[in-house]
């Protein structure tokens, strides 16, 4: 999320240039003689019209417009142009975007509050955009015809001698001043390969720029303003920067603590012999899963010499509150070798190659004709989406990238707290890998694996009733009552300690029925299965060993996912992982593990494929959640389709498994389709989402 924030134009825009630009023209279009060239696609209104005094084109809905451009020979390439929107709503915006030998690099968006027909000059470099064909795409992201985008005065230059930054320029890195950047501040403008190596450890100090962008200060937690103590260890890999532990638990007891992920390094004209070196950030809340995404640049010498590191916080995952964190911080170098080099590189090189493809979101109105983008993310405003992926055909077709200033430069390395996704992904996870390794696992009883549920009510309930939420022990059915309580806020969410939360887990609910005989939302019990996965896991191996370290992790990096996914929150007191929420990864995580389950999660010899079918039936599975058209079982919710959707010609009781996180994070696992959306603003809908699949991408049943 990045809402409730006003910038100055010059910021708000999504790249303005941060470079000075005199140039030979490759390519001008004004539409003053029509649109030549321009293939049109999407769905929506088109053409040439007068607008704000000239000749422009007009998108509408989701019509795109796209050209090719031919920049052979040419270097240093900037795209510009003027943006125009008109009676855009909360979730639509206007977007330019451009593709050379690289990804797809944003030029300009406007969303609504800049949409009273004003031009908004945008323009980006990107050394992807030298000697090569760019394909340049202008598109509308709207629902209606009225949702309107123009554009004007397109041009493709050549910047003579090289680009010299002003954002984020030497002269800043090097002096003390306090200022916040548009994300092109922390990529290559014109780069060249890095003469100077960073290995060792960074270090970032001082006290930031604290401004409050949304929400409540008393829901801030004690310390707030306070920069988290930063020390990392990085190697470097050509132009990679890595950090070699990127497992971002909690450090410390401050207010926030602070991980790295990966990023890159370069050079630039203007930086007077040093490298330039950027990285994302995430800082994580002490004691809960709100994250706040952020990103670091800084000058560097092989020899030690080092600038003062720029931190800018960018966006958020929090309900709650929203914050920035900007500024000139001090930065040490501590050069030095690193001894696992090879393999944190060779690890690295692994991660990025098991990536799932992707392609825009936009993309998929192209690949499936009859696709209506305006069913997909639609109720989440465009500064709530943190991530949004529809994986078919294995491309995940991606959005929510953007932050409040500009496309995130490191989207791939995004982190987000995904809150009682959780439950799926650690507690379904480790139970049914323990079931496959040691069959009956899942029989075992709470009371024999967690010494603190000691009492009568725990009789016969087994780790699957506590999976199952069904363990017989609530005060009320009611839906989220209970959850939703002071007592359990008091008593499990506010406390640090495991001898706390457990005893709140064990013993805060009377038992009410049998155990397995109905469903009542508690992320108590799922923390009762993580009790109970590492306790069954030291009694059988012995020294150590724990289940999200031993058993979960080479699950996990077998799977393919991102290191970051390691860095699960823990009590304070025996570092047990939490169950039932604290995991802090990728939408590329989130997606990947949806579709392990689903194609390989039966036949890869890593899980219980009893239990992962169960998962994957259409049939009926589970029991009623006290939520109409939701059963719950296996950590998974199971939304019933065959009632609520177009997928009712599968059969009224269909049942597909879903994913759900708290502020509107939710995955759902069809059989040839996966929707993830992860957003913290509640949005819910996926409705519209599903049937417009079902009718113009797979209507196959479960």
């Amino acid at each position: 999320m990045f809402k409730k924030l006003t910038l100055p134009l010059a910021t708000a825009l999504f790249a303005t240039a941060s470079c000075s630009v005199v140039a030979a023209t490759a390519y001008t279009e004004d539409f003053e003689t029509g649109q030549d060239g321009w293939v049109i696609g999407g769905s929506g209104d088109s053409g040439v019209v007068n607008k704000v005094g000239s000749k422009t084109l007009n998108l509408a809905k989701t019509a795109t417009a796209t050209v090719s451009i031919n920049t052979s020979g040419l270097s240093d390439v900037t795209i510009s142009m003027d943006m125009i929107a008109a009676s855009l709503e909360s979730a639509d915006s206007c977007v330019a975007e451009a593709q050379g030998s690289g990804n797809w690099i944003t030029i300009g968006t406007l969303n609504n509050g800049q949409d009273g027909s004003d031009r908004y000059p945008v323009s980006a470099s990107h050394y992807t955009f030298d000697n090569t064909t760019v394909s340049l795409r202008l598109r509308a992201a709207g629902n209606i015809n009225s949702d309107d985008c123009y554009y004007d005065n397109i041009t493709v230059k050549e910047t003579a001698g090289g680009a010299v930054r002003t954002d984020a320029s030497y002269d800043y890195l090097m002096g003390t001043a306090d200022s916040t950047f548009t994300t092109s501040a922390f990529v290559p403008t014109t780069p060249d390969a890095p003469i100077n190596v960073f290995e060792g450890n960074l270090t970032i100090s001082g006290t930031p720029v604290f401004d409050k962008n949304y929400g409540v200060t008393g829901n801030l937690p004690s310390g707030y303003a306070n920069w988290p103590g930063f020390d990392y260890e990085f190697v470097q890999d050509g132009s990679r920067l890595i950090p070699v532990d990127r497992g971002h638990g909690f450090v410390g007891n401050g207010a926030w603590s602070i991980s790295a992920g990966v990023g890159s390094v370069w050079d630039e004209a203007g930086d007077n012999g040093y490298s330039r070196a950027a990285f994302p950030y995430t800082i994580k809340e002490n004691n809960a899963n709100c994250e706040a995404n952020g990103l670091a640049t800084f000058l560097f010498k092989s020899d030690g010499s080092i600038s003062n590191v720029h931190i800018q916080n960018v966006a958020e995952t929090c309900t709650f509150y929203g914050f920035e964190f900007y500024g000139t911080l001090s930065g040490g170098y501590n050069k030095h070798t690193v001894s696992n080099k090879s393999q944190v590189i060779s690890d690295r090189n692994a991660e990025e190659a098991a990536r799932i493809p992707t392609k825009p979101l936009a993309d998929l109105a192209v690949d499936f004709p009859g696709v209506d983008l305006s069913n997909y993310g639609y109720a989440i405003d465009a500064p709530d989406m943190n991530g949004y992926s529809l994986l078919v055909n294995n491309t995940s077709y991606v959005d929510g990238c953007t932050t409040r200033y500009g496309e995130h430069p490191y989207c791939s390395e995004k982190t987000i707290g995904i809150y009682s996704f959780t439950k799926s992904m650690h507690a379904f996870m480790i139970v049914a890998a323990l079931e496959k390794q040691y069959p009956g696992f899942k029989s075992q009883l709470i009371k024999d694996l967690v010494p603190e549920c000691s009492d009568s009510r725990w009789n016969g309930v087994t780790v699957e009733h506590a999976l199952d939420m069904a363990t017989g022990n609530y005060s009320s059915k009611r839906f989220e009552v209970d959850e939703g309580g002071s007592a359990i806020v008091n008593g499990f969410f506010i406390p640090t300690t495991r001898a706390a939360r457990a005893d709140f887990s064990c013993n805060g609910w009377p038992k009410k029925i049998s155990p397995g005989s109905k469903v009542v939302y508690h992320t108590t019990d799922t923390e009762l299965v993580g009790y109970a996965a590492s306790k069954f896991v030291n009694n059988t191996l012995g020294g150590n060993a724990e289940a999200f370290n031993d058993i979960l992790v080479p699950l996990y990096n077998a799977m393919g996912l991102s290191h970051y996914i390691r860095g699960v929150q823990r009590t304070t007191d025996t570092q047990d992982a939490w169950g039932g929420y604290g995991l802090s990864v990728t939408l590329n995580d989130v997606v990947r593990i949806n579709q392990y389950i689903r194609d390989e999660g039966d036949s890869g010899g890593q899980l219980d494929p009893t239990m992962v079918s169960e998962v994957l039936s259409g049939n009926s599975q589970g029991l009623y959640a006290e939520l109409k058209n939701f059963n719950y079982d296996n950590g998974f919710w199971r939304y019933h389709v065959g009632s609520a959707t177009d997928m009712s010609s599968c059969g009224s009781s269909t049942q597909v498994p879903m994913m759900s996180g708290y502020g509107g994070h939710t995955s759902i696992i069809l059989p040839e389709v996966i929707i993830t959306q992860l957003t913290d603003g509640g949005g819910l809908g996926f409705v519209s989402t599903i049937n417009d699949v079902f009718a113009n991408i797979s209507s196959v049943c479960p």
